[in-house]
């Protein structure tokens, strides 16, 4: 069973005696009459209901009267402070009810078993699409801990979350009825609310640190069905959402505004929890270079690379040991190729495991995107540094004996430098990853 959304006359007492409000909300089914949440008309709204509203009234479209109750509600939805989440706070969202023990196990309840069940059963109803986005608004001043002081901090962002994930879908949503053709202000508002939430929710989600982050329950049997699968994480509702706005606004049609937006859920959530691959597909979209540096370079990695690479190129010693007991013996070529080999391997355990402990989760694909990018850099920079590496293999005396670059190259050849190049590229990946792990407690992926 959905919401049990009302449309009810309530008696107030003002300094002229007694008068009504209009109201619509949602009441304890067990109760029938205490509201758990609701908001009430503006005034100039009022006096059409007075003619004919004189008890309550539930909101379907069974009632009698429900094209009058959803005339007044598009009226209402029409007017931009119908969106305004400082001017639509009422009595109930404000003040001491807010604190309640009460009220929030009530709203909790609400969230976390009623949500589902009525975005099934309202997906084509504009009326009550428009009311759960407007109680799911109500996430965002309970999860203010300046407003309300006695959340759990992981529980303010399993709410806040729900919030903005479940709001925005059912705004865009509403955007795609056709429906919506016929209201023009309506649709208008909607379309300011939808970007206005998206620029939150992006602010928010590079501001917040998503460490272990695990969806709760609700949230999870919500978005499986709208995912429509049973296997997702965090990242993944994400992308969806950011994915919707970017479809419906149309990549080309977006300004530098909503671009920033995406830039900062980039760099400020999607990357720090190594999640490269999506990154990829929304620097498409954000066309932005320091994206871009951030993602392909991955500059935090790079540089550990590069560190590791130091006591590698520079001790002379390795270098003596290769001529001495490598360069000439199969034996030894092959067991530099397996310890070389078992490094990597260790490296790559190594990402796969702060991954697993930074999310949560195993995230193999994560892994090895940046373990190949890592990989593909450390045999890049050895590439480039093969003349130091010749020049400290051969000796001063015999390299200062070349006379041509392809006579470097052979005398590289006869002294199997390739083995030393397989060598160099694991060790150093492995050092630098390490002594990353030791000097920073951040995500090797985080930028700069």
């Amino acid at each position: 069973m959905g919401l049990d959304w009302v449309f009810k006359r309530e008696e107030v007492k003002n300094r002229q005696g007694k008068n009504f409000d209009y109201r619509v909300g949602i009441v304890e089914t067990e109760k029938g009459k205490e509201f758990i949440y609701y908001f009430d008309l503006p005034d100039h709204l009022q006096e059409p209901a007075v003619e004919w509203m004189e008890q309550e009234r539930r909101i379907c479209k069974g009632d009698e009267q429900f094209p009058i109750i959803k005339g007044l509600l598009i009226h209402y939805f029409s007017e931009e402070t119908a969106f305004d989440l400082e001017v639509s706070e009422n009595k109930i969202e404000v003040g001491k009810n807010i604190n309640s023990s009460r009220f929030w196990d009530k709203y909790k309840e609400t969230i976390e078993t009623k949500v589902k069940e009525e975005l099934e059963q309202c997906s084509n109803d504009i009326v009550r699409l428009l009311l759960l986005q407007k109680l799911l608004q109500m996430t965002h001043i309970l999860a203010d801990p300046i407003r309300v002081s006695r959340i759990s901090d992981n529980e303010r962002k399993h709410l806040n979350l729900f919030g903005y994930f479940v709001r925005m879908h059912i705004l865009h949503t509403l955007l795609q009825r056709e429906e919506m053709r016929d209201y023009d202000q309506l649709r208008q508002n909607i379309e300011n609310e939808y970007r206005k939430e998206f620029e939150h929710f992006c602010e928010y989600l590079s501001e917040e640190a998503f460490y272990r982050y695990d969806l709760p329950s609700y949230t999870r049997e919500v978005f499986a069905a709208i995912l429509g699968k049973t296997h997702f994480e965090f990242d993944d509702i994400v992308v969806h959402i950011l994915e919707k706005y970017m479809n419906y606004r149309g990549p080309d049609q977006m300004d530098q505004s909503e671009k920033k937006c995406i830039s900062k859920v980039i760099n400020g959530c999607l990357l720090p929890r190594y999640n490269v691959p999506e990154c990829l597909k929304l620097v498409k979209v954000t066309k932005n270079r320091g994206d871009r540096i951030n993602i392909h370079l991955l500059p935090r990695l790079l540089s550990s690379i590069l560190v590791g690479f130091l006591p590698v190129l520079l001790t002379g010693e390795l270098y003596e040991w290769y001529r001495n007991v490598v360069k000439d013996h199969i034996i030894a070529q092959l067991i530099i190729v397996l310890f070389s080999v078992l490094l990597l391997l260790l490296a790559y355990g190594y990402l796969s495991l702060e991954i697993k402990n930074f999310l949560g989760f195993w995230a193999w694909k994560r892994a090895r995107v940046i373990f190949g990018r890592g990989l593909a850099w450390t045999f890049l920079i050895a590439s480039l540094l093969i003349p130091f590496s010749g020049y400290m293999l051969l000796g001063e005396e015999e390299f200062g004996k070349i006379e041509s670059f392809w006579g470097f190259i052979e005398r590289l050849a006869e002294n199997n430098m390739l083995y030393l190049l397989l060598f160099q590229v694991a060790l150093s990946y492995f050092l630098g990853i390490v002594l990353q792990a030791i000097w920073e407690d951040k995500p090797i992926t985080q930028p700069l």
